[in-house]
């Protein structure tokens, strides 16, 4: 029913330019016409709008073009494009780290050997560069950075951040809902500082393996702009670092020569607000 009433449309549109330009003299174009609000369902039933346009260029058989109001508002209609972005971090911090004295002596208190920090609170960033496979699948390669985590303890101070390097891949479901998966490497810096510590170089650096799991959605603001919030679990371990101690005697131990510090796995629950921008 619905091909018939275009036809229909279009036939009678035709017809009524052919009869102005046999009316004239000399050689005349068909007007552009546009018609809107001619859809039906194969009931009869009207519903949502379509547009018919006559391309006022041709003048052979007409050119028609046709949208309708079922599909979504922004829809490109290249799945394979570039795109680039931005997020900004909430990271929330969960890892421990263990205290190794030397000598063993110096260190009376058994729960003192270890620290154990749990959805500590930092910001962070990343910008990253991928390209959409198809209308589901997309991947990218992020470069972020996990501020600088600080925390004091009788007086011995605890620094730790951490830049990245992640390839990502992503699959989103109709809706705008995406999970992803992620493997890249961080390197974490850690610095202890401490009154008692000599003057040799107070942090460590690490390279190590991170991995990284997303849940995430999309809302579309323009045909190549799109809002990104997402949710990421990571992990990577950090590095273990030591220090010569001078000057320093518990009560009743041992001197205090060096104290190492590990921090061990750490876990990263980030909160991200992003902007990305297709090509």
């Amino acid at each position: 029913m619905k091909k018939f009433i275009v036809s229909l449309i279009a036939i009678t549109v035709a017809s009524n330019a052919m009869a102005a330009c046999s009316g004239s003299q000399g050689s005349c174009k068909p007007k552009k016409v546009r018609i809107i609000h001619i859809t039906s369902n194969n009931a009869g039933e009207m519903y949502g709008s379509n547009t018919y346009t006559i391309n006022e260029d041709a003048q052979t058989e007409p050119v028609y073009t046709t949208t309708t109001e079922s599909e979504t508002k922004y829809v490109r209609t290249d799945n394979s494009s570039f795109y680039v972005g931005a997020h900004l971090d909430l990271n929330l911090l969960n890892f421990k780290t263990k205290y190794h004295a030397t000598p063993t002596g110096a260190i009376a208190d058994p729960n003192a050997d270890h620290d154990d920090y749990r959805f500590e609170p930092v910001f962070g960033g990343n910008v990253f560069f991928g390209r959409n496979f198809s209308k589901s699948w997309r991947g990218d390669l992020e470069l972020g950075y996990i501020t600088k985590f600080t925390d004091s303890d009788d007086g011995i101070t605890l620094g730790l951040s951490a830049p990245y390097l992640l390839g990502n891949v992503y699959y989103t479901f109709d809706g705008g809902v995406y999970l992803g998966a992620g493997v890249g490497i961080a390197m974490p810096r850690v610095s202890v500082d401490w009154t008692y510590f000599t003057a040799d170089d107070s942090s460590e650096t690490k390279l190590s393996f991170m991995g990284a799991g997303m849940l995430g959605y999309n809302y579309r603001l323009s045909d190549n702009v799109v809002l990104d919030l997402r949710y990421r679990l990571a992990a990577f371990d950090g590095p273990s670092i030591t220090r010569d101690v001078e000057g320093h005697t518990p009560v009743g131990l041992e001197p205090l020569k060096k104290l190492e510090t590990d921090v061990k796995t750490v876990w990263d629950n980030s909160f991200s607000i992003g902007i990305r921008y297709e090509f």
